[in-house]
């Protein structure tokens, strides 16, 4: 009976994954989708490796694990082609001069890679939805909640390379397979541990000194205004290109002037626009949700609690 390795399976999630990006964004960035489909082709040579004992495949597997954690980070991050991208090819470098000159480094500089990706991870989470000027405002929480993901499954993959490493220098790699056991215990762990320090809250960023709070009523009036907090697909880079400023600029201002991030912000615009719609009018809460720009009722229900300190129906009541 033939059977699959659980490693397929994950092949085929992420090239289906990879088709959804690509066909829902717009742009169509390249970096999300060439991770996915190199995390696919890598899960297809572990599975074929270890599933079916084939190993004519295992001289290309450490190649693609170097690109991996760059990609990885690139998928979050989103720069344009240039050579300042370049520099994250140092891994792929490292692993084609250790294979000929000293081997048993190859695990070594891995695991080097990732731990460095998982700061760069780390520290890009921590600037919150602001960090991700292309991502959606209505999803740029998503995508920092991934971020912690990816951090924790690289930190897991580094230390497991590292270690593996150190084995293959001592024992000629007696110790592998226990070692892999032992990693796939410490992944839950470590994502577990990720998710309570994120569930506690984000450290800020230190800003800057450089005062950025005058730049706020430009901001405000542009987003008023034209009402560009009512579009469901608005993000910082829009806002930015609008005001032909930097999106970290507007951010800033932002942050300096209300002590919010940009997402708390509109998200704030939008539960103003829906008071006004709900004490006004019989319109449906449910149809309120998306004229005043949340894409889910979730969503909605979440930031009227946290900036009216009431469920909607509740506070339409308490109007009447």
């Amino acid at each position: 009976m033939l059977m699959i390795p659980l490693t397929y399976v994950f092949a085929a999630l992420s090239l289906a994954l990879a088709f959804v990006v690509w066909r829902s964004e717009t742009p169509r960035w390249g970096w999300p989708v060439g991770f996915l489909a190199l995390f696919a082709f890598q899960e297809i040579l572990v599975g074929t490796r270890f599933g079916y004992g084939t190993d004519i495949l295992r001289e290309v597997q450490p190649f693609t694990a170097a690109l991996i954690p760059p990609l990885g980070y690139l998928a979050f991050r989103r720069p344009a082609l240039g050579w300042p991208v370049a520099i994250h090819m140092l891994p792929l470098m490292a692993v084609c001069f250790s294979i000929p000159l000293w081997i048993e480094a190859m695990d070594l500089s891995l695991g080097i890679a990732n731990l460095i990706y998982v700061g760069l991870l780390v520290r890009l989470a921590l600037r919150g939805p602001d960090g991700l000027a292309w991502a959606n405002l209505n999803t740029a929480r998503v995508a920092v909640s991934l971020i912690w993901v990816m951090a924790a499954v690289l930190f897991v993959s580094g230390i497991t390379d590292v270690i593996i490493g150190y084995d293959f220098a001592v024992t000629s790699g007696a110790n592998t397979g226990k070692i892999a056991g032992v990693a796939s215990t410490g992944s839950l762990t470590v994502l577990g541990v990720l998710w309570f320090l994120f569930g506690r809250g984000k450290r800020r960023l230190e800003q800057t000194d450089t005062d950025h709070a005058g730049l706020f009523p430009k901001v405000d009036a542009l987003v008023r205004t034209e009402r560009l907090f009512a579009d469901p697909d608005i993000n910082l880079t829009r806002i930015a290109r609008r005001l032909t400023m930097p999106a970290r600029d507007v951010s800033k201002a932002i942050n300096q002037a209300t002590d919010q991030n940009v997402s708390q912000y509109v998200n704030g615009l939008r539960i103003e626009e829906a008071c006004r719609v709900l004490s006004e009018t019989e319109t449906s809460i449910t149809e309120v949700v998306f004229q005043s720009g949340f894409n889910t009722k979730s969503n909605f229900n979440r930031e009227f609690l946290r900036v009216k300190g009431v469920a909607p129906s509740v506070w339409r009541k308490e109007q009447t």
